[in-house]
């Protein structure tokens, strides 16, 4: 039987052909920046590559936790920044248009090409997208119908209202309860503000965000059946990952989900080791 890839991953979430096209590769947007996945980056579970990007060791790809009632959403995760995760965007159409975007600051000017390139990606007011970004830059975002209601909290600066969705942000309920619907790496250590007001204003914090001996709270959590508090424990940092491999298998035996075992097979198949002992 052969293992699951990435592209296997996306389709069964049912995101967008263009998505799966760039993690194959067949969609080259910025070539001088978008790489496809090849998966010598090490990678936590809770996190699908679509590309590598940039210079130093990143992902984009998709979010997705498992056992609780979090959106996914698509995020950077830089694996040089101690795998630091933020949010991207919250709907594969903001996506699309963030590419674009990109793409719109390697030419100089408005042509076809670039028609083609927003249609390969499923986007099709290229020009207007254009027209505004030429005149407002980043500045553009509040004025596209795809941001305007549930902006990504990465582009809360452009916007004046309150930011809507339920990645982790300074103006989120830090709450124990709350708190339990995220893993550590969502905690944004470049905030430090944020990241202080977390660590020392919560009334409790969930134990996998102390980073101390995951793998035995994880098996103590396991014996409980808490699957989101193991899942939560399987993506904060603290883990070697040969460690993580037994605890994840472990989690899918309990789970005994057929797209839970996938991810698992998938992400059990890199091998995450030649890129680091853990994170």
């Amino acid at each position: 039987m052969n293992m699951p890839e990435n592209s296997d991953l996306l389709r069964m979430l049912k995101v967008p052909d263009f998505v799966v096209q760039l993690s194959e590769g067949l969609i080259r947007p910025v070539p001088e920046f978008i790489r496809p996945a090849t998966g010598w980056i090490a990678y936590p579970p809770c996190f699908i590559p679509v590309y590598e990007y940039g210079s130093e060791p990143s992902y984009c790809g998709i979010l997705k936790h498992w056992f609780c009632d979090r959106q996914m959403i698509y995020a950077n995760l830089l694996a040089y920044l101690g795998y630091y995760i933020y949010e991207n965007s919250r709907s594969s159409e903001q996506f699309a248009i963030q590419i674009l975007i990109e793409r719109f600051e390697h030419d100089e000017e408005f042509s076809e090409f670039l028609t083609e390139i927003g249609n390969s990606l499923a986007v099709w007011d290229v020009r207007s997208i254009y027209d505004l970004w030429e005149r407002y830059e980043d500045g553009c975002y509040p004025m596209l119908d795809s941001f305007k209601n549930d902006w990504p909290e990465s582009l809360k600066s452009h916007f004046q209202e309150e930011y809507h969705g339920d990645f982790p942000s300074d103006s989120m309920d830090i709450s124990h309860s709350n708190l339990k619907r995220y893993c550590s790496i969502e905690i944004c250590d470049t905030d430090t503000e944020f990241e202080s007001r977390v660590f020392e204003e919560a009334d409790s914090l969930p134990p996998w965000f102390k980073e101390e001996n995951q793998e035995r709270l994880f098996y103590e959590l396991l014996n409980e059946s808490d699957l989101s508090g193991c899942w939560m424990t399987l993506n904060s940092r603290g883990w070697l990952w040969k460690d993580l491999r037994k605890a994840l298998s472990a989690l899918a035996e309990k789970a005994d989900n057929y797209n839970f075992h996938m991810l698992c097979d998938c992400w059990l198949s890199q091998d995450h080791e030649s890129f680091s002992e853990g994170f």
